[in-house]
C-alpha cells in the first residue's frame, strides 16, 4: 500500500510518503525521497550492466579475462559494458569463453 504525508510548507528534497510492500517473506518499507532519488539517477540497463569473459580451467574453476594480463584471478577481472563484449575481439582458449553477469559491488 502507499501512504502520503501532508505538510504546509514545501521542504527541500523532501517528499511526504512512501510505499509499504508486505510480502510472505517480509515487509519492505520504501519512502518516496528514496524512489525518487533512484529513478532520477538510474541509468538505461545497457549502460550500467557490467559483464566479465569467463573460461573453465581444471586446476583453477573459472578464469576472468584481463585486458592487460589474459585470464586471471576475478579481482583483476576487467568488466565490460554489453556494447563492448558485443564488439570484443574474444581471445582463443582451451574452453570455449563465456560472458557472464558481474553482480553489483564486485570486483
Amino acid at each position: 500500500f502507499e501512504y502520503a504525508y501532508t505538510c504546509d510548507k514545501l521542504r527541500n528534497d523532501e517528499f511526504g510518503g512512501g510505499a509499504v510492500i508486505i510480502k510472505t517473506d517480509g515487509i519492505a518499507y520504501h519512502s518516496t525521497h528514496a524512489i525518487v532519488s533512484n529513478a532520477l539517477s538510474a541509468q538505461p540497463h545497457a549502460e550500467t550492466a557490467r559483464l566479465v569473459l569467463t573460461t573453465r580451467d581444471a586446476e583453477h574453476g573459472l578464469l576472468f579475462w584481463n585486458n592487460e594480463a589474459g585470464f586471471g584471478n576475478f579481482a583483476s577481472a576487467t568488466l565490460f559494458t554489453e556494447a563492448e563484449a558485443a564488439g570484443f575481439d574474444v581471445p582463443i582458449a582451451l574452453d570455449e569463453p563465456e560472458w557472464l553477469a558481474c553482480p553489483a559491488g564486485m570486483p
